[in-house]
């Protein structure tokens, strides 16, 4: 994948297919070999009409500058939007996952010339007291024990315990899986995984998210800890186009946990937009 020199960051980046651009924005640490957001790939296969993905490492997360300072959210967006210009993208359906649907939230804010629609997975306007001692535990964490093994912690939170009832030899083995696939990735960086963390705890589009008025469509798992569904409820009634889907079973992490039902909502949702 190319590495493109923008004016604060150099930036990882994929550009996959032809068609109407659809940019996918991942969640904390999460870069484009490892967001989960690809499990939707073949969904946006499934019809005659095709899409240009394009997904992006954000600044910090896999192979794009990890700078020695720390950002906001909103600052991430500006990283993203500065390379839609790059890529010469007009316009685009954006979707962006949990720390992804942040950043998404401040580029359909600031530039709502480059949104066709928006699609908020894993979501909240404002990092909740709840979130901000997550983030700082996970922290803690890290410091004591490797990132495969932390995964197995973020794991317990992200995922209902009714998948882990039908599941459990399955998510076992994609952890054993996911540790040997960390071996090929770049080393894990403590310092840049802080400096995210601390950009989604100081994350609060509380009092801008009304300026959202593109064609919007908030997911979220029924069982969602980490940003919970009422409250992303509560973000979507404040944009006066959007829309809110309650997804059962389904925890922080609804493009792996429910990956067929959210990606036929959202090829419903762009056939409506």
């Amino acid at each position: 994948m190319p590495t493109i020199k923008l004016s604060k960051i150099e930036m990882n980046y994929e550009v996959a297919g032809e068609g109407p651009p659809l940019v996918f924005i991942p969640g904390l640490y999460s870069s484009a070999v490892t967001s989960g957001l690809n499990a939707l790939r073949p969904y946006f296969d499934k019809r005659d009409k095709h899409y240009k993905i394009i997904i992006a490492d954000s600044r910090g997360c896999g192979l794009s500058s990890k700078v020695d300072f720390d950002f906001s959210t909103e600052d991430m967006a500006e990283d993203w939007n500065e390379l839609l210009e790059v890529l010469k993208v007009k316009e685009a359906f954006i979707v962006g996952s949990s720390m992804g649907s942040m950043i998404a939230q401040y580029l359909a804010i600031n530039h709502s010339d480059k949104v066709r629609s928006l699609v908020l997975v894993d979501s909240i306007a404002r990092a909740n007291k709840y979130l901000i001692k997550t983030l700082d535990f996970w922290c803690l964490v890290l410091e004591r024990f490797d990132y495969a093994d932390f995964s197995k912690l973020v794991n317990l939170m992200c995922l209902p315990w009714t998948l882990y009832e039908q599941y459990y030899d399955q998510i076992d083995q994609l952890e054993r899986l996911a540790k040997e696939m960390l071996g090929s990735l770049p080393l894990f960086d403590h310092t840049a995984y802080k400096r995210l963390c601390h950009a989604i705890a100081m994350h609060d589009c509380m009092d801008k998210i009304h300026g959202v008025k593109v064609p919007t469509l908030v997911v979220s798992g029924d069982n969602d800890l980490i940003c919970p569904a009422p409250l992303a409820e509560a973000m979507a009634g404040m944009m006066p186009a959007a829309g809110f889907v309650l997804v059962k079973d389904s925890g922080h992490g609804v493009a792996l946990q429910q990956t067929e039902q959210l990606g036929e909502l959202i090829l419903k949702f762009h056939d409506q937009v």
